[in-house]
């Protein structure tokens, strides 16, 4: 049908008033297709996931026994990413350095003005 439906679309651009007209078998078929196609890369997904899961029981059951989550590593290594990318214009590592510890570490240091916390 591919071939043959080409060949039509070729000839109809030629044909100014011509109009193409498409039967409902092939649009079922094409529809079909296209979720099928979808359907094949959810599936794949979902045992991909299950095989995650079943290498890694081990250790999702030692994070739920003893309530451990990486979360906060993982987002203080997120915000320091934004820093990195804020800091493109210092000159010096020891500037980035600065800002995580002004951001991420608590360092509050003392500023002409300001009475000290």
């Amino acid at each position: 049908m591919k071939k043959n439906y080409q060949t039509v679309t070729s000839r109809a651009r030629r044909a100014k008033n011509a109009t193409l007209c498409v039967d409902g078998f092939h649009v079922v078929k094409w529809a079909t297709d296209a979720f099928d196609q979808v359907r094949r890369q959810v599936w794949n997904e979902a045992r991909r996931g299950g095989r995650s899961i079943r290498n890694n029981r081990d250790g999702i059951d030692a994070a739920l026994v003893h309530n451990l989550s990486n979360a906060l590593v993982e987002s203080t290594n997120t915000k320091i990413r934004v820093l990195h990318r804020m800091a493109f214009g210092f000159k010096k590592p020891e500037h980035l350095i600065a800002l995580a510890l002004l951001d991420r570490g608590g360092h509050c240091p003392p500023l002409p003005g300001r009475q000290a916390a």
